[in-house]
């Protein structure tokens, strides 16, 4: 872990904690301003900041989302043999430090810097070259100052908080120290400020660049190798622009290679390519034949708002005890589509899984909820999936009729004890 007394390690605001995003009352009450009685920013570059910044957290999320959902990734999981624990959710609980300081660094650059204000909304010719300046300048002079700091001194002061998670999810993206955070600013301001240099800069850039960079970051930390092998195979050069899941996992497990940002070229370049890399991401894509487990956990949903502390739905909302947020109301009517649609599925689905003193252990989740479990016409419904999670365990024995009908007695029992 980080040398708590290395200077900027900690972030500015780490005293407001959750009372962070009064950060961006300014902003807002600046794009108030400059709407309703007309300010100086002829490009509203304030209403765009925020804009852009609420698209960048629902990016993230839906990334979060995706990587959690075991059903989905189980195998195509990166590392599957260490899953995320509670630990490693406190860490990354403020990972989206790096928004807000990019969001108050870019509007003070907008203040001080005469050509980085006064946009135009679009320029085709600027996005372009932003993204020859990203190759050409961002990915080398990112690559040389990672390497720096896994230097013996800097890593043990500030680039060991990031990768005290091995096992790696979007939240990891955004958990570093904050002086990281500033260098890496710096790398993402390279392309941005050199393409309004170049008079060809745009308020539209500003979206295309963050929210892309958002989402390579989030590809590479979200341990599921979603990145097909066969376009490598057809054009082989494709390996040295853009880099995989499992390219930047070996980083995480042996810190001694694949240091790119987004482009592996420099890595072959400087040497520091781990070179099973290409055999790592084929033999994911084939899909992980994981262990079975030893203990299987059957749960159902007790409700639509219980429904959202699942841990694939809102990370930070399920890493805590259950109660009602005002938060989730909004999201009660999707709660009630997934509910359309697990019964359409049928099928139990895989929850969360851990490892508890070497035994592998697993949540599955039967596809009906608690008003359901006690109505004695969903009875044959809901013994389905429980005999399929039965079979599922213990393919060699055949389940039968009398087992049906055992779980059938006792979801009647408990249907006219609840009626």
């Amino acid at each position: 872990m980080a040398d708590k007394s290395a200077p900027l390690l900690e972030w500015p605001w780490k005293g407001l904690g959750n009372w962070k995003y009064i950060l961006f009352v300014p902003l807002l009450a600046k794009s108030i301003y400059d709407n309703i009685y007309g300010g100086q920013d002829r490009d509203n570059f304030c209403f765009h900041i925020l804009l852009v910044s609420f698209l960048r957290y629902n990016n993230h999320h839906h990334w979060q989302m995706f990587s959690r959902m075991l059903f989905l990734t189980k195998r195509l999981q990166v590392r599957s043999t260490e899953t995320i624990c509670y630990s490693q959710i406190d860490r990354e609980w403020h990972w989206d430090n790096p928004f807000i300081l990019q969001a108050l660094l870019a509007t003070t650059a907008h203040s001080w810097l005469p050509f980085f204000s006064n946009l135009p909304v679009w320029n085709g010719r600027g996005i372009v070259w932003m993204f020859v300046l990203h190759a050409l300048l961002a990915e080398p002079l990112f690559y040389w100052i990672h390497r720096a700091f896994h230097s013996k001194t800097l890593f043990a002061k500030y680039h060991s908080l990031h990768h005290a998670s091995v096992t790696t999810e979007p939240a990891t993206a955004g958990t570093g120290s904050f002086l990281e955070q500033l260098v890496l600013v710096v790398v993402m301001a390279v392309p941005l400020l050199g393409i309004c240099l170049l008079g060809t800069g745009s308020i539209g850039m500003l979206y295309v660049y963050l929210l892309v960079f958002d989402s390579l970051r989030d590809l590479g930390h979200c341990n599921v190798e979603i990145i097909p092998s066969w376009p490598f195979r057809i054009f082989p050069p494709l390996k040295y622009f853009i880099y995989t899941p499992s390219y930047h996992a070996l980083h995480h497990e042996h810190c001694n290679s694949n240091f790119c940002l987004f482009m592996p070229l420099y890595d072959y370049l400087g040497s520091t390519m781990d070179m099973r890399t290409a055999s790592v991401h084929m033999e994911l894509r084939k899909g992980r034949k994981e262990r079975p487990p030893d203990f299987v956990f059957l749960v159902h949903v007790i409700d639509l708002s219980a429904s959202l502390h699942s841990p694939f739905v809102f990370a930070g909302f399920a890493s805590l005890p259950y109660s009602g947020r005002w938060f989730i109301v909004p999201f009660v009517p999707l709660a009630f589509l997934a509910m359309g649609a697990l019964w359409l599925w049928g099928t139990n689905i895989e929850s969360m899984k851990y490892y508890l003193r070497d035994n592998f252990h697993e949540l599955w989740c039967v596809p009906r909820y608690g008003f359901q479990v006690y109505q004695y016409r969903y009875v044959l419904p809901i013994s389905i999936p429980i005999e399929q999670a039965y079979a599922n365990m213990f393919p060699e024995r055949l389940v039968t009729s009398q087992f049906s009908d055992w779980l059938s007695s006792v979801f009647y029992t408990r249907s006219k004890e609840g009626n």
